[in-house]
């Protein structure tokens, strides 16, 4: 055997063992996405859960023939929301939207609104002030103004905190049950 042709037989072996470690990266690559996916996934449907349980605890002013559920910001709630459509709650009908301005939100009882918006928080709340509309937050800014429910993460657990005095204010009746599950009342 020649000297070429053992070297030959090294690169072509060599080649291979590099094309097998980079298919396994690779794959330990697209393995670790799916999962977080998957985990991403899961904390949407679990806060579209906390946002359908919400409706339940809570009483408007005024009986309604439908409950929508908005989502200002981040599309993916709107997926999340959708296995709720059509279900009903005290008589209303749910109905999931994405609005894309808080000027939309008169039609609204749920307003879900995602941390892309927080830069336009003060706006959001002076366009709802007065209005029956119960505001839920993810947490991305410290008390967000007029904000009535924020979810928060509490370790490896999704909470919510609750701002009783703006959801009064807006003439929505929080349950006490929902006041006790709460982390915080303020």
């Amino acid at each position: 055997m020649s000297f070429n042709s053992l070297n030959f037989k090294m690169m072509k072996q060599f080649v291979n063992t590099c094309f097998v470690i980079a298919c396994l990266l690779l794959l330990n690559i697209m393995t670790i996405s799916a999962a977080n996916a998957a985990a991403q996934s899961e904390e949407l449907e679990l806060k579209a859960a906390f946002i359908y349980n919400f409706s339940l605890l809570t009483t408007w002013p005024e009986a309604k023939e439908n409950l929508n559920f908005c989502v200002l910001g981040e599309s993916g709630y709107v997926g999340a929301l959708a296995k709720y459509e059509g279900r009903k709650v005290a008589n209303a009908t749910i109905h999931v939207q994405k609005i894309n301005a808080v000027e939309e939100a008169n039609s609204c009882e749920i307003l879900f609104i995602g941390s892309s918006e927080n830069p336009r928080m003060e706006h959001i709340h002076s366009a709802l002030k007065g209005m029956p509309v119960l505001t839920v937050a993810e947490l991305g800014i410290l008390d967000p103004p007029g904000v009535m429910i924020t979810l928060v993460r509490a370790g490896n657990r999704v909470a919510f905190e609750v701002n009783h005095h703006s959801a009064k204010s807006a003439g929505l009746d929080l349950s006490s049950k929902m006041l006790k599950l709460a982390r915080k009342v303020k």
